[in-house]
Formats: C-alpha cells, structure tokens, sequence
C-alpha cells in the first residue's frame, strides 16, 4: 500500500496532486508558483501531492496577494486622474480672454450662492466662536493637529449634552445649561508643578578590615593597626631576666614573669588547688574543667549540607569552600583570595618573612604551626636530655620519635 505524502507539510494522507496534466479547477502548482516566485518542479522521490489542510492555507494566501494587486491597480489609475486634472487646469491657464470671462462668471455665481449658504450658517457659527473664545486657543502660533480635534470634541460634545438646542430653523443655546453653568477659575500657565524631592538614605559600608603589612594581622579599624604597630614593631623588645623570651611592650613582659616564674600565687582554685598569677585564668580554668559539663556543646550547621562544626569558623570556611566559593580576604601584595582571614594572615608572611613559631629543641622557625608539628616529628625522645624534655607541652611530646 503506498504512502502519499504532502510535499509541503510531509503528513501522510495527502491527496490532491500538483502536477496534474488535466487542467484541474484547483490548480494548485500555479498558486505554488505565485505564493513562493519560483516554479515547483516535479523530482524523483519528492512527494507529488499535498494535503487539504496546506491547500486551503494556499488558497487564501494567494487570495490575499491578488486581493493585494486589485488595490494596487485602483489606486494607480486613482493618481492618473488626478495627474490628468492637474493637465487640464494648465491647458485653462493658456485659455483665450472670451473663456476666461466665462470663468470669471461662472466663478461669481458660484461665490454667490457659497454667500447664501454663509448667512444660512452664521447663528450656528455665532454660537460656536462664542465656545471658542472660551476655549482661549492661542491665536499667535498655529494650533496643532491634536488641538484642533479636543476643540470639535468639545463642540460636538456640548451639543450631545443639551447645552444647545434646536428651535426648528437654527441652533440656540439652552436655558438648563445656562443656569447649571459654573464659571471656573482660570489656571495661570506660568504656575509650574511642584516637584517632590524624595530623601536618599544614605546606607554606610561596612570599612573592609586593616592588615598590617609586617606581620599579617588583621584588625577592624585602623587606629586599633597603629596602636598595633606602636606597640608590636615601632618600639624596643626588652628580654626576660629568667629565660631567652622576647617582648615588645613592658606590660606583657610583666605578665609573663607573674604567670611563669613566680612561685607566689595569689590565686588559688578551691576544688583543686592549682594557683594562678590573676584572677581572670582562675574563671576560665572554672568554666574550661570543673564547669565543662555544664556547658550546652554548640553546633552550627551549614546552611548548605546536612554537616555541623562545633566552631563558627570552620562553618565558614565548609560554607565558602564547598559551596559558595567566596573568597573575601584579599593579599595587598600580589591579589591573592582567601576563604577566611587566617589564611590570609599566614599568607601575609611569606611577604614579610616572619616566623613565628619556632622550634622548641633547635629553635628552627616557620611561618605555620603545622609545618613546624611536622618538623618536630624528626626529632627523638633519647637525644635530648631531662631538661628539655619537660619543657616541652605534653602535646608536642607526643609528636617526637620514641
């Protein structure tokens, strides 16, 4: 069984042939031919027919250009009867004088009978100049199109309205309107309108955070960055009596020999005895180890995932590592991003070359504590001697080799 398909839409069930030898009344290649300008050819293995739904689309578009080329021919001949008046008021201009007077009479006769039908008009137009006068159009420049229509608008309406009426031989003004008339006052056109003038909020920004340039701290303003600088690099590092300790200012270095070299210590925990050298380390190792139960364990979760941190700061840094990718703590040397500040603070002392942690056993420095926990780990427990060995914290014996 085959299939016939329309050459236009390619749906099956296609009926209607294209190219039919007969003359047909559809004839629907020629119709093809108007609507695409170019003839439709008969291909091997191109369908050879078309489908009623693309024939009758066919049909009104052809229908539609020839309903086109119609007008273009009326409007045509339209312009040739013109230009032919045109021809004919110059073959008058070259007229004789005998013609010219039968002109001229003709001419009188008809501005006479254009005079009586003036004074036919003239009440009605009496009432109407009157509306005008009204209206105050501007007689100094010529009123606009758009103008002109508001003012037959107007007129027009007013008749609709009943404020004239028809007495049989011309049009009066009506005594209601006369009476339910109100003068309004005139709007002086100099009077500008008001502008309102909204208030702008101005919403400060938040100032970005100071990082000192020597040893890659981060602080909030700048004036706490230059009493940093006073205190940390612009001053000089006095040395502790008892041991090989450096300090910037004197306070700090007073403190350091209350905590660890005096033996008195004025305050003492109840529960366990243990002395310290002031009282805000006694409240803290309250709250760190014999109020540590009572504690509520905070966790944050990310606003993300499902994970928790049990610090604020590692949320952070899950939140724009995993999931954001913001990084807001740039380095002023060479445009480096960070997730978070303290990357930013390590970063700042390969700039500036500083180490501060340093090596308990050959004082070697690193910019990181990691790297120095992992350099610990190449030094031994029997290399090193009593003294040493209780100086370190527990949690660095634990990294040394056994």
């Amino acid at each position: 069984m085959s299939i016939n398909l329309c050459r236009v839409c390619l749906a099956t069930g296609a009926t209607l042939p294209i190219f039919d030898k007969e003359e047909s009344v559809l004839n629907i290649q020629a119709n093809l031919a108007i609507c695409l300008k170019e003839k439709v050819e008969d291909r091997d293995g191109y369908p050879r027919f078309i489908c009623v739904v693309c024939n009758q689309i066919l049909y009104e578009f052809c229908k539609f250009i020839n309903k086109y080329r119609e007008t273009c021919k009326l409007l045509e001949k339209g312009l040739d009867i013109v230009k032919e008046e045109n021809k004919d008021d110059f073959i008058c201009n070259e007229a004789t004088n005998e013609e010219v007077a039968i002109c001229s009479v003709k001419k009188d006769k008809e501005q006479n009978n254009v005079f009586e039908t003036k004074k036919q008009q003239e009440p009605l137009k009496k009432i109407l100049y009157v509306k005008l006068e009204r209206l105050e159009l501007p007689t100094k420049n010529k009123p606009s199109v758009r103008r002109c229509l508001e003012v037959s608008n107007k007129i027009a309406s007013s008749i609709l309205e009943g404020e004239f009426s028809w007495n049989g031989t011309e049009w009066c003004v009506s005594s209601d309107s006369i009476k339910n008339k109100v003068v309004k006052p005139k709007q002086s056109r100099n009077n500008k309108r008001k502008e309102l003038k909204i208030p702008i909020v101005n919403i400060r920004k938040p100032k970005p955070p100071k990082l000192c340039d020597l040893c890659g701290e981060v602080f909030k303003s700048h004036e706490r960055l230059t009493v940093h600088k006073k205190r940390a690099h612009n001053c000089e590092r006095s040395q502790c009596k008892y041991c090989s300790k450096m300090f910037n200012a004197s306070y700090d270095l007073k403190r350091h020999i209350l905590r660890r070299h005096e033996t008195k210590k004025n305050f003492v925990c109840a529960i366990c005895g243990r002395g310290f050298a002031f009282n805000g380390e006694l409240t803290t190792h309250h709250k760190n180890v014999h109020e540590k139960h009572l504690k509520l364990k905070k966790n944050f979760k990310c606003k993300f995932c499902s994970k928790t941190y049990k610090c604020y700061k590692s949320v952070v840094i899950h939140e724009r590592s995993a999931h954001t990718g913001y990084r807001p703590a740039v380095c002023t040397v060479c445009d480096s991003r960070f997730f978070h500040e303290e990357y930013l603070k390590e970063h700042m002392r390969l700039h500036t070359g500083e180490t501060p942690f340093k090596c308990p056993i050959c004082k070697r420095g690193y910019a990181q504590r990691g790297n120095m926990k992992s350099h610990m780990k190449t030094h031994k427990k029997s290399e090193l001697d009593e003294d040493t060995l209780r100086k370190l914290r527990p949690n660095y014996l634990k990294l040394l080799k056994t």
